[in-house]
C-alpha cells in the first residue's frame, strides 16, 4: 500500500513517490526544495522528512531542558501516531488529491492490493469506509514499523550495542552532536 500510486486522485503519486527507500525514505527529487504532488504543477510547503524510526518519535510535547517542541509526526506534532500520519497524504490535495475517504477506499477497492486487504482485514472490509480508511492507515503504519524503515544497522547502532567501537574522530564527532555549545545536533536529531 506505501507503493501504491493507484491511490491517489491523478494514479501517479504513493507514500514512496515522496518517501523512497532509495533515498532514505526521503523525496528523491532534489530539483526543488518541496515535494511535488499528485498534480505534477502543485508542491507542497515544507520539504519531505524522513520516514525512517518515525516509530521511535515520542508524543509531541516541549521539552523544558531542550527548550523546544519535540516529538510527534510532520515534525510539527499535528498528527499524533503513524496511523493518523498515514491518513492525512491522501485527502491532502496537494499531495495525493483526494476528494474523501469515500474516493480513497474506491481506488483501493479498484486496485491491484483489494484481494490482499480483505485477506488481511475480511471480505467485508469495504462495506463501511471508515474503518477500511483507518485499516489503510494501520497497515500502512505496521509497514512504516518494520525493520525496513528502523533497521538500526548504522556504527552508532552497533557500537550501542557493544557490537563496534566507534574510533576517535568519530567519538569527537558524536560529542560535537551532542553538545549544545558546539554542534547541537542532538537538540533537533
Amino acid at each position: 500500500l506505501f507503493f501504491d500510486n493507484s491511490l491517489s486522485h491523478a494514479g501517479n503519486q504513493s507514500c514512496a513517490s515522496c518517501h523512497s527507500p532509495a533515498a532514505a525514505f526521503t523525496d528523491p527529487d532534489k530539483s526543488h526544495a518541496t515535494s511535488k504532488g499528485d498534480n505534477p504543477a502543485l508542491f507542497g510547503n515544507r520539504n519531505t522528512p524522513s520516514a525512517m524510526y518515525m516509530a521511535y518519535s515520542p508524543d509531541f510535547h516541549f521539552d523544558v531542558d531542550e527548550g523546544l517542541y519535540i516529538g510527534g509526526q510532520f515534525g510539527d506534532g499535528r498528527a499524533a501516531t503513524l496511523e493518523e500520519q498515514a491518513k492525512g497524504p491522501f485527502l491532502n490535495a496537494v499531495e495525493m488529491g483526494n476528494a474523501s475517504r469515500a474516493d480513497v477506499i474506491d481506488r483501493l477497492k479498484a486496485g491491484a492490493n483489494a484481494a490482499a486487504f480483505m485477506a488481511g482485514y475480511g471480505v467485508n472490509v469495504f462495506d463501511d469506509v471508515d474503518v477500511a480508511y483507518n485499516n489503510l492507515a494501520g497497515a500502512i503504519a505496521e509497514y512504516e514499523r518494520s525493520s525496513e524503515l528502523s533497521p538500526f544497522t548504522s556504527k552508532y547502532d552497533y557500537s550501542l550495542k557493544g557490537q563496534a567501537r566507534l574510533s576517535p574522530q568519530e567519538m569527537r564527532g558524536l560529542a560535537a552532536f551532542n553538545d549544545p555549545m558546539k554542534g547541537n545536533c542532538a537538540a533537533c536529531h
